[in-house]
């Protein structure tokens, strides 16, 4: 990739673009969604949604873990209604370095996750 370049793609714990079903309910299970390219010569902006897809809670919680565990530091944590549709948990947050993202959610298999990277070279 030559300086300058941008390439987008989707999230690294996504197969071919679909969702990421979270079936991890404890931060010490949590699932990768994405780790961030190692080094500092490249930047990313991820988006990443979330939808909340079982009808058996009317609201239930996702948890972004951001590199680590830590709260707050490291959690970021959005209750999500069943019925509403995707919501954006995070639009377009710059990243680098190898950061992993991971997730886990108050009810296993209620929430889909999915989203995209926009890498830049610098």
């Amino acid at each position: 990739m030559a300086r300058g370049d941008i390439v987008t793609s989707y999230l690294s714990g996504q197969t071919n673009g679909k969702n990421i079903l979270i079936t991890a309910t404890t931060s010490g299970g949590a699932q990768t969604i994405h780790t961030v390219n190692s080094g500092t010569t490249t930047l990313e902006f991820l988006t990443i949604e979330a939808c909340h897809v079982d009808s058996a809670n009317a609201t239930t919680g996702l948890y972004l873990l951001v590199g680590g565990t830590t709260v707050p530091n490291d959690v970021i944590h959005v209750d999500l209604t069943h019925g509403e549709g995707a919501v954006i948990v995070q639009d377009k947050r710059l990243m680098q370095n190898g950061t992993i993202i991971k997730a886990y959610a108050q009810h296993a298999s209620h929430i889909v996750i999915y989203g995209y990277y926009q890498r830049y070279t610098v």
